[in-house]
């Protein structure tokens, strides 16, 4: 790994994230050595955007479920971002335009899941681009730390591709015991 990695993945390590990895083992269905994995795929994520801020890197899956919690511990999420990147890492989340119209909202409030949110779509093909962007960084640049098993897959439909039950969470990604299927 380049210097600056090493250097930023020591400032990441050396954060805390207890409270916010606690919020995120009472909210989704893992255990403590899963969810400590998923950390440490989030902080290869964040270094990424830290050293390439026009690259728009897009997350979908468990690292996506975390870095939600991380964001919602405001002023935790804001003094990281500062440590590691000097500056705020923003949410710009990739909404398709066919969630947004009313039309859709208007003709599909009956496909609300139990848990409130609406069914998996296909992802806007920017999405598919910035995590097929982010799924190629990791392999340069952690060739061997990155944990494949971690990041689901998706099928050239811009769907994630699951079996076994795995896709408990929201956005389609695989959590704790699954496996993804390309």
């Amino acid at each position: 790994m380049p210097g600056d990695i090493n250097k930023l993945q020591k400032l990441a390590d050396e954060f805390c994230f207890d409270d916010v990895i606690e919020d995120y083992l009472s909210n989704h269905n893992v255990d403590r050595k899963y969810a400590d994995r998923v950390l440490g795929e989030l902080k290869k994520w964040l270094i990424l955007c830290t050293l390439n801020p026009v690259n728009n890197y897009t997350l979908v899956g468990p690292v996506d479920s975390l870095w939600h919690t991380f964001i919602l511990h405001t002023r935790r999420y804001h003094e990281f971002c500062d440590k590691l990147a000097g500056r705020y890492l923003h949410h710009l989340p990739d909404i398709p335009q066919k969630i947004k119209t009313r039309e859709f909202k208007e003709n599909n409030k009956t496909l609300v899941l139990e848990n409130g949110k609406l069914p998996t779509l296909p992802l806007p093909q920017s999405t598919v681009e910035g995590y097929g962007n982010l799924l190629d960084d990791l392999q340069v640049n952690f060739p061997d730390l990155w944990d494949r098993d971690i990041w689901p897959r998706i099928n050239p439909q811009g769907s994630v591709q699951c079996e076994g039950g795995c896709c408990k969470n929201a956005c389609g990604g695989c959590v704790g015991g699954g496996s993804c299927k390309t």
